[in-house]
């Protein structure tokens, strides 16, 4: 009887995830994005639509809570989900978030702009809703990442 409901359950938490559907209301949308190399610990930053210069950067209170680090969360297949607010213009900069949160004095766009170590980053970035359409964010996008739905289900934002 055990495994039945534990077997029961994982049906009911796979197929709720495959036919997720998401909704585009305001509030905090889960963004999902895949990236050429290994960017995970180096500080993402806005440029403007012709990537000529820096529109958004953090404050040391966006790259650190508490005592921990605001990274992506890693998901299956390489992707990421987003928790800093990235669109399809970010960039990255050498820095990693524990070397900008330790600095003295946040440098100025342009010399942040100057650390950029990639201005076209992404593979892919969908957005895949408002977080609150999900029952647990990370097992449902997985379950998506896993059944290849991710692209069918979650608005491309790469266009």
């Amino acid at each position: 009887m055990k495994y039945f409901v534990f077997i029961v359950s994982f049906v009911v938490v796979s197929c709720a995830s495959v036919n997720f559907k998401p909704e585009f209301y305001p509030g905090p949308h889960s963004v999902v994005y895949k990236t050429k190399a290994d960017y995970f610990k180096n500080v993402p930053v806005i440029l403007d639509e012709p990537k000529n210069m820096i529109i958004t950067y953090p404050a040391k209170e966006d790259i650190k809570r508490g005592d921990k680090y605001q990274y992506p969360q890693r998901l299956k297949g390489g992707w990421l989900l987003d928790t800093r607010g990235i669109n399809k213009n970010v960039a990255f900069i050498k820095l990693t978030y524990e070397e900008y949160y330790n600095l003295a004095e946040i440098p100025s766009p342009d010399q942040l702009f100057n650390m950029i170590i990639d201005k076209d980053p992404l593979v892919e970035m969908c957005d895949c809703g408002n977080k609150k359409v999900f029952k647990n964010e990370i097992k449902q996008l997985n379950t998506l990442i896993k059944k290849s739905k991710i692209k069918e289900k979650c608005k491309n934002l790469m266009k």
